[in-house]
């Protein structure tokens, strides 16, 4: 993860622009996922740069997809046995 946050940081960085990611952040209490939004906002005193960090858990969004991504697939191989229907 720390490695995904570092390229993020570094394309923001480079462009300039704010760069957007989202990722499964394996934590003892769980899995979650986040949606993050990261921007450079400039040069501190010391001229390291300083970001802005927006972060969403979209765990609950995550796992809506999949159970449609499921449904949508049984409903597609039950319109595959009845073809004459469609």
């Amino acid at each position: 993860i720390e490695a995904l946050w570092l390229a993020q940081l570094r394309k923001s960085q480079q462009t300039g622009v704010p760069v957007h990611f989202e990722y499964q952040d394996v934590r003892a209490t769980g899995t979650a996922w986040l949606s993050v939004t990261d921007a450079i906002i400039g040069s501190g005193p010391s001229g390291r740069p300083q970001y802005s960090f927006i972060a969403e858990d979209i765990t609950g969004r995550q796992h809506t997809e999949a159970a449609l991504l499921e449904s949508e697939a049984r409903f597609q191989a039950i319109a595959n046995l009845v073809p004459d229907l469609l």
